[in-house]
């Protein structure tokens, strides 16, 4: 068997080195002038996602962090890869061997793997070549290619619809519309932080849309952050305080109660959505049944209560006291808002109890009790662990932003009677 693979491999060789010696120089020019053409596809690559990067930067889609590292990575890396086409071209001037061949093979599939990973393959560019020539011709393109995912939800279809709307964005950046949607395909594929992202864009371009309000209020709401989720409520309810019969703003909000235990209120708030509609009609049917499921868990949670012993700290009390460094003090003015709230362990994601106030009016101790409850049914006293947060807010949000500063307690056990928690701000938040 050894002998037949021997035999085999000189025969191979005596093909092979004859056609190699035959076609030495012509191997050599095209050799060359593809490590030629290749040098000029590196060059013409790097300028295309240099500025590619500084629109993602310019458009708020990177951090400046994030923007640095990329563009220094792919500086890295095109250079390494001109410098290693630069080397293969010098050997191709000289001789022609088994080792160049092996490591011009190892340089193809080098300088595909980093133009793949900063480019895109052929295909894909010309893919989006041909989007932007049908966006350009065809304003019905998005909502064609949306229907051919609604009916074949494949991963290429589903890319297709990606770059139309990433096209769409760059050719007309001033179109809320278009963000918007590129934000709910985001969040339908769960990528919820680049969701909210592009629509801050969007709302920079429109802060009056009352729609986009919404569309960034239910964002929020499927966040993991307390202070997000109070963001969406307070957005919301001002978009019913500038338009009370906002259908997507009662449902949003009815909804919302729901899901945080708020039957009562979403009752409330689902029943003047419902008046909205005519009896018998698809909507009003689903809105009636999740009226009907609110009252029944109010209903059940009133009997629980009814039933169960009167709570031994029912009148739950902490005292914080807020320690701010002289070194963060000194950056404040004195109007920063200041939250001080506490979370249970265990519970609901918003605040068991919260006090907002201001720098200047910062007292000596801050209360948190049951009367600082967003809700009564969750109130402080109906927890056995929480922890307190302070967060000093500079832009005035409730929501948590990059520069606040904040410091937390550790776990505290029930019964909260009147103890002093001490809690120092100093964690700026990145």
């Amino acid at each position: 068997m050894i002998v037949f693979f021997v035999l085999f491999v000189v025969l191979m060789m005596l093909i092979i080195i004859p056609s190699q010696i035959f076609s030495h120089k012509k191997a050599l020019q095209e050799v060359q002038s593809s490590l030629d053409v290749r040098l000029e596809q590196l060059k013409r690559d790097f300028q295309f996602r240099t500025k590619e990067l500084a629109r993602r930067l310019k458009s708020a889609d990177l951090a400046e962090e994030e923007w640095q590292v990329l563009t220094l990575e792919l500086e890295k890396d095109t250079r390494t890869s001109i410098d290693l086409t630069n080397i293969a071209s010098q050997s191709s001037k000289t001789k022609v061997s088994g080792f160049f061949i092996l490591l011009l093979v190892v340089l193809s599939i080098i300088v595909s793997g980093l133009s793949y990973k900063f480019s895109g393959n052929y295909d894909r560019v010309k893919t989006q070549s041909s989007l932007i020539k049908q966006l350009k011709n065809d304003s019905e393109t998005i909502f064609k290619i949306s229907s051919v995912v609604a009916k074949d939800p494949s991963q290429a279809h589903i890319n297709d619809l990606y770059l139309a709307l990433r096209s769409q964005v760059e050719l007309k950046p001033q179109d809320v519309s278009t963000w918007r949607e590129l934000a709910l395909f985001n969040a339908s594929y769960g990528r919820i932080a680049e969701a909210k992202e592009t629509m801050k864009i969007a709302l920079k371009i429109d802060s009056k849309d009352l729609d986009l309000q919404v569309v960034y209020a239910q964002l929020l709401t499927q966040s993991k952050e307390s202070s997000d989720i109070i963001l969406a409520l307070k957005m919301v309810n001002q978009v019913l305080t500038d338009e009370p019969q906002h259908e997507g703003a009662l449902l949003l909000l009815g909804m919302s109660y729901y899901q945080l235990g708020m039957y009562q209120k979403s009752i409330l708030t689902l029943e003047k959505l419902l008046n909205l509609y005519g009896s018998g009609s698809n909507m009003a049917n689903l809105i009636n049944q999740r009226i009907s499921s609110a009252k029944k868990l109010l209903m059940d949670n009133n009997t629980t209560n009814q039933a169960s012993k009167p709570s031994a700290i029912s009148n739950a009390n902490l005292n914080v006291r807020v320690v701010i460094p002289d070194s963060i003090r000194a950056r404040l003015k004195g109007d920063e808002n200041i939250f001080i709230y506490a979370k249970a362990i265990e519970g609901p994601r918003f605040p068991v109890a919260v006090v907002k106030t201001t720098i200047n009016a910062l007292s000596d101790l801050v209360n948190l009790n049951d009367a600082s409850a967003m809700q009564p049914q969750s109130a402080l006293s109906k927890f056995d662990k929480i922890k307190i947060t302070v967060r000093i807010s500079f832009a005035g949000d409730v929501g948590a932003k990059k520069g606040d500063i904040q410091g937390s307690s550790e776990i505290i056990e029930a019964p909260f009677e009147g103890a002093t928690i001490m809690v120092t701000v100093n964690e700026e938040i990145q």
